[in-house]
């Protein structure tokens, strides 16, 4: 019989392979509990960090929010190990992820973050990936940490607006294309 700390950290493996982007803490800590595999969420957080510590995934924070992948070692530990986690657990990963993709994408792929630039403005960089690659990635600067903020909040909401008014914009035919 598997350990319960290997059956976790194979499980950990399994979701962040099966997902085709990577997942936030809160991703991996709402599978464990809410499929009650275990009601103890700092258990979940130990091995995100064991799992971390032997490079089996990587972890990148952005705004306070932990974003998991896996690594290549990690996608070999699965490989090697996969046949001892139950099917039943592979298919509720795979429901989970099916049942949740939109809202799971969205929390990985569009993301605004901000920082001080050298002049005291804020310089906010607003972006939405697809398939490990920038679909927009937009800088603003702005004057103040408050308009800072509230572009980031707001950029999850508004970014397929913003794209698309973006898209319409530099795509319609003008004077511009008068001139070639």
């Amino acid at each position: 019989m598997i350990e319960i700390n290997t059956l976790y950290k194979l499980i950990i493996l399994d979701m962040l392979d099966q997902a085709d982007f990577p997942l936030t803490n809160m991703a991996i800590t709402s599978f464990f509990l809410n499929r009650s595999y275990t009601t103890d969420y700092l258990n979940v957080q130990y091995i995100l960090s064991e799992l971390a510590e032997e490079s089996l995934i990587e972890s990148q924070t952005r705004r306070g929010v932990s974003y998991y992948t896996i690594t290549p070692d990690g996608c070999e530990t699965l490989g090697l190990l996969s046949g001892e986690m139950a099917p039943s657990v592979h298919t509720d990963i795979r429901d989970y992820l099916k049942e949740n993709k939109v809202e799971l994408r969205e929390q990985s792929s569009v993301i605004a973050d901000y920082r001080r630039n050298s002049s005291g403005e804020f310089n906010v960089r607003c972006r939405v990936i697809e398939k490990e690659a920038d679909l927009i990635d937009l800088m603003i600067t702005v004057p103040d940490e408050a308009q800072a903020k509230a572009i980031c909040s707001r950029w999850r909401e508004n970014s397929s607006a913003v794209y698309a008014m973006i898209m319409r914009e530099l795509m319609q035919e003008g004077p511009a294309d008068a001139e070639d």
